[in-house]
């Protein structure tokens, strides 16, 4: 072991924050060899050097820490750390730090922009400059940045992995360029241009993988084998249980919080989203044997009417199979038996993470989502993988290919021209000005062929949606092809027929439109709708 490993190791609440700083900055121009890991465990918040320090304190050495990984380099395990602060800080100095550590990576990852999107959203309002020469003043005046700037810079950095952000870019570029500073204008322009003019990487995913979701911290091993059947439990109206008799029988989806935190992307959305999936259970009998919990992190101020009155503000549906709980006896035990990531200043919390556990009815963990805000559907998924492992599939993501693109285009027209008689093929060719063209005799079995046209090319359609323009395109030409046929089978009026064919050339023109002409043209018709019924 190196002496610089020794020296990461060694660091403790006692380390005065002074060698904190000065072993940082001295990692970040070493020519010596360290392992990377060790400082990744640094991030994790229940490391013993986070122990008894404010809260404040504590965020600002681990900004520090963070902004080091972009010049020494950010490993895989580190990225989620650093995506959970993109995804849930209003803190500037964090923000712009973990901003510069994503360009630590080796290369980018297309799953990284949607994090910083939401980012900007968070900050700003908020941004300030910042600076990282040095951990406190004085500061080289020439290195102030701030969260916005890199956020721009990162998202340029990231070039073709980013352009399923773009609509996001061009709303933020439209709305709201008059609240942030030229500076910022124009980095984010030539962030959108960087973006626009980079090729799409051949992965396209734009995901982050579930095994990062369930990385636990590096300094600690999963304990699937938990024995909490001693911890004594209070609920909301006051009623003790032991562990073992409320998480035993059946499947637990298990959320931790306190209802100090303010943080609006933490524990407030974690609760949230709790209750989303108790209404999604509600409505499926399928869920009938699963129960939800919420345990805080504070179990001294956060007393049973505490809970109670929290959940009934947020719609938290109490009854048998759904409770708060604080711990009144082996919270210790807890914390160490579920790896849980907080820690104290005292018994006041100075930092936790974002952690919802699915427990069996042994009352072992099955899967975690940690540090990020896994919604309903993705938890409830993975549940259903670990009930019904035979449900598992894998989906295969196709790319349009040249015959896909022209179908989109040709067969509307094929459709909404179809004549059922020699009177209906001259009234089409008056609708669209082409009375020159000759009348072609009729062919009833090609509607057959047509109907399956119709049906290969909404299909098209879908598919392309969730690579082009959205599914817009699909419910218009759905609509307008409905309406043909209707019209075909029924007679119905002739205004109805140039509606059906309005609306599926209408979605043929929309689908046609490139990516970026089509979401300026979504947002400044939805900008006009808004300024006319305010107006």
């Amino acid at each position: 072991m190196s002496t610089l490993d020794q020296q990461i190791k060694s660091l403790r609440s006692e380390t005065s924050t002074d060698d904190f700083v000065r072993l940082i900055d001295l990692l970040k121009v070493t020519d010596q060899k360290f392992n990377v890991l060790l400082l990744v465990n640094l991030l994790s918040e229940r490391h013993i050097i986070y122990k008894d320090r404010s809260s404040l304190s504590s965020q600002r050495m681990r900004a520090y820490l963070i902004e080091a990984f972009h010049h020494i380099g950010l490993p895989q395990r580190g990225l989620p750390y650093i995506l959970e602060e993109l995804e849930t800080s209003f803190y500037p100095y964090i923000v712009a730090a973990a901003a510069r550590a994503i360009r630590g990576m080796k290369k980018p990852h297309s799953g990284v922009a949607g994090f910083l999107c939401k980012s900007i959203y968070n900050i700003w309002q908020g941004d300030i400059t910042v600076n990282y020469s040095a951990y406190a003043a004085p500061f080289n005046k020439e290195e102030d940045t701030s969260a916005l700037e890199e956020i721009f810079e990162t998202l340029k950095w990231q070039q073709g992995t980013a352009q399923y952000v773009l609509p996001e870019l061009y709303h933020i570029e439209s709305n709201l360029s008059d609240y942030i500073n030229a500076k910022n204008k124009a980095l984010l322009a030539d962030c959108i241009v960087a973006i626009e003019a980079s090729a799409q990487p051949d992965d396209d995913c734009c995901s982050i993988p579930l095994e990062i979701y369930n990385q636990r911290d590096s300094s600690q091993n999963a304990n699937t084998d938990i024995d909490l059947s001693d911890i004594d439990l209070e609920d909301q109206n006051g009623t003790v249980f032991k562990w073992s008799e409320y998480f035993s029988g059946k499947y637990t989806i298990l959320s931790f919080f306190y209802t100090q935190c303010h943080n609006p992307r933490k524990c407030i959305q974690t609760i949230y989203n709790l209750v989303d999936i108790q209404k999604e259970i509600a409505q499926n009998k399928d869920y009938s044997h699963i129960q939800t919990a919420a345990i805080t992190y504070d179990p001294l101020y956060d007393t049973s009417s505490i809970l109670k009155s929290y959940g009934e503000n947020r719609k938290f549906n109490f009854d048998d199979h759904n409770k708060m709980f604080r711990v009144i006896s082996g919270m210790e035990k807890m914390i160490e038996q579920l790896n849980i990531g907080v820690n104290y200043k005292g018994n006041a919390v100075n930092i936790h993470r974002i952690e919802v556990y699915i427990i069996n009815p042994k009352g072992k963990i099955e899967c975690s989502f940690l540090r990020f805000q896994a919604d309903s559907k993705l938890i409830l998924a993975e549940l259903d993988k670990v009930i019904y492992p035979e449900k598992k599939e894998e989906t295969v993501v196709e790319k349009p290919s040249v015959l896909n693109r022209t179908s989109t285009v040709v067969l509307p027209i094929l459709i909404a021209f179809f004549p059922k008689c020699p009177m209906c093929w001259a009234a089409y060719l008056n609708l669209i000005g082409l009375s020159s063209i000759v009348s072609i005799k009729h062919q009833p079995w090609l509607i057959y062929v047509f109907i399956g046209f119709a049906v290969f090319n909404l299909i098209n359609l879908y598919r392309l949606s969730k690579r082009r323009n959205g599914l817009l395109p699909f419910h218009l030409a759905l609509i307008g092809t409905s309406i043909l046929g209707l019209n075909y089978w029924l007679g119905l009026h002739f205004s109805l027929l140039i509606l059906g064919i309005s609306l599926t050339l209408l979605a043929t023109l929309l689908n046609s439109l490139s990516f970026k002409l089509y979401h300026k043209l979504f947002y400044y018709l939805r900008e006009q709708i808004v300024r006319h019924r305010y107006s």
